[in-house]
């Protein structure tokens, strides 16, 4: 994974060369009970996208599956981990499960919280 900031890549799409890639889990999984990747198929890639930010921040090779793990408090200026879980194909072709828990920005600037682990392909 690439991240910076809020924004996650997958190493994969434009003129990357890794097979990266997430989805959604099912409805229902868990962390605990998704142990094998669900199918080969429907893992979005990597595209050109906005920076989550400001109006007017620069376009990026990002995740848009990943890049959506959280919702934006505009008033307080924070974010909070959506309680999504996540299939990523790794660039080398492997898959694991992805939850992001939240991060912290005043301690550790952009220091993540999360649960990972490998999964069997399908």
């Amino acid at each position: 994974f690439a991240i910076q900031q809020a924004a996650w890549a997958t190493n994969s799409g434009g003129d990357r060369v890794g097979l990266g890639g997430a989805k959604l889990a099912p409805d229902g999984a868990t962390f605990e009970s998704l142990t094998t990747a669900t199918s080969t198929s429907g893992f979005v890639m990597d595209e050109m996208m906005q920076f989550p930010g400001p109006p007017g921040a620069p376009m990026m090779l990002l995740n848009p599956i990943l890049t959506d793990w959280f919702d934006y408090d505009a008033v307080n200026h924070t974010a909070s981990a959506k309680d999504l879980l996540f299939e990523v194909r790794l660039a080398d072709g492997s898959y694991g499960k992805l939850k992001i828990l939240g991060y912290d920005t005043k301690n550790d600037p952009w220091s993540y919280r999360i649960e990972y682990a490998p999964i069997d392909a399908p």
